[in-house]
């Protein structure tokens, strides 16, 4: 008899599929927007339009769809978004061969539409890890997926541009295409986890409750930091072209630097859990604002590499315990929910940031404000330590108070319904 061949691991099998799926939504977006950039002949116009285009409708999937995951069986929403992304990539390769005039207006659109589908996918993966690993698992698999989502991002946006140099917009949606069919590939075996996992009597009308009280605040304090990280996106380009007078090779190095502080940030988060968890979203949030003041020193570029790159593994720690300690907080049936709350508190604190950016410079010459502005979201940053400290109820000896623990928002509602 032939031995079968052994069953891939549930938690690698989507980390795979996430995984492959993620980089070619990375490659894809980074060449559309290239392509999109060289053609209207460096028009920052449209490359605010495509940032834009990217960006907001996250924000909208984030709100208004992510809720709609816990209700839903995660396999088969997780293999019908593959292909409905697999469409979306026909309809814009069909666009470019019949209609090379609307290439660029197609392509938007096509970024619009996977990026609306993009938390959904997200925060589908991270119902299914509630539902099908113990809590203390959970932190370990939310550290994979952000290497996963560093990893992917220096690849993709790396070899982005790269393949179009060496191809066509049309073999870029195609290879596209191509990773997510492996993704649904992967997909295909995964195993079952039913809605809610079983585990909350709440049902639907417990989705539709508030969130629990620490939970919100948590999720202050995740819009409040990134209001004043957010600058990160911004950071490399004016310190080489506004302070260093340098060029791509110095932007290169600090764009690779923060990459692989991202990278070792999610690594290392992985160690802490339990009890840990509290004290490395307190450090992670005290270490960014710190980042964020020594990111002032913009006059050197050693310096200001090791800065901004301190400040995102800074950020990867805080990031990944706090999503952890939401998760923990809700019941399993509202862990989409949570995570498309969490997507949205940090990608609207990061335009935020970018916005008043923008409103600053256009106002006052930049090196003139962007040093103001670094301190400020270092402030911003220790407000949210001050915020985190106050929902994990901690008193000045540094222990937690008998007010706001683990769980105490779900245990709440829990009690509101049993009087009702």
């Amino acid at each position: 008899m032939r031995p079968t061949a052994p069953k891939l691991n549930p938690v690698r099998r989507i980390l795979w599929a996430y995984a492959i799926s993620h980089y070619g939504n990375w490659f894809f977006r980074t060449g559309i927007i290239y392509e999109a950039y060289t053609s209207s002949r460096g028009s920052t116009a449209v490359l605010t339009l495509a940032i834009a285009v990217v960006y907001c409708p996250i924000l909208v999937g984030s709100r208004l769809l992510t809720p709609l995951v816990d209700g839903v069986e995660i396999r088969r929403l997780l293999i019908a978004l593959d292909l409905v992304r697999t469409a979306a990539l026909g309809v814009l390769l069909l666009v470019v061969t019949i209609g090379p005039g609307l290439t660029n207006l197609a392509s938007l659109l096509t970024l619009a539409a996977l990026s609306l589908v993009t938390p959904v996918f997200a925060s589908a993966q991270v119902a299914f890890l509630r539902r099908t690993l113990h809590e203390e698992a959970i932190q370990p698999a939310l550290s994979k997926i952000a290497r996963i989502d560093w990893l992917t991002f220096v690849l993709g946006t790396t070899t982005g541009p790269l393949l179009l140099e060496i191809s066509t917009i049309r073999e870029l949606i195609v290879l596209d295409s191509i990773t997510f069919l492996i993704s649904a590939a992967f997909l295909v075996g995964l195993a079952v986890a039913p809605p809610g996992g079983g585990q909350s009597p709440g049902g639907l009308w417990e989705r539709r409750l508030p969130l629990g009280q620490q939970t919100r605040l948590l999720l202050w304090s995740v819009w409040l930091l990134n209001v004043g990280a957010g600058l990160i996106n911004v950071y490399p380009f004016v310190v080489v072209q506004e302070f260093l007078q340098a060029g791509p090779y110095e932007l290169g190095a600090i764009n690779l630097g923060n990459g692989i502080g991202g990278i070792i940030g999610s690594t290392l988060v992985a160690r802490f859990g339990g009890r840990r968890v509290g004290p490395s979203i307190a450090f992670g949030a005290g270490a960014v604002a710190v980042s964020l003041f020594a990111m002032t020193m913009t006059g050197n570029l050693v310096m200001a590499l090791l800065a901004s790159s301190s400040m995102l593994l800074s950020g990867q720690i805080f990031a990944v315990s706090i999503q952890s300690k939401m998760l923990s907080n809700e019941p399993v049936d509202r862990a989409a929910l949570t995570s498309g709350r969490f997507m949205l508190a940090t990608f609207t604190g990061t335009m935020t940031s970018v916005l008043i950016f923008l409103a600053a410079t256009s106002t006052w010459a930049t090196t003139s404000t962007f040093h103001g502005l670094l301190v400020g979201g270092a402030l911003l940053s220790a407000a949210s330590l001050v915020i985190v400290i106050k929902a994990l109820g901690w008193n000045v000896n540094g222990r937690v108070s008998g007010g706001w623990t683990a769980g105490s928002g779900a245990l709440d509602r829990l009690q509101r319904i049993g009087k009702e």
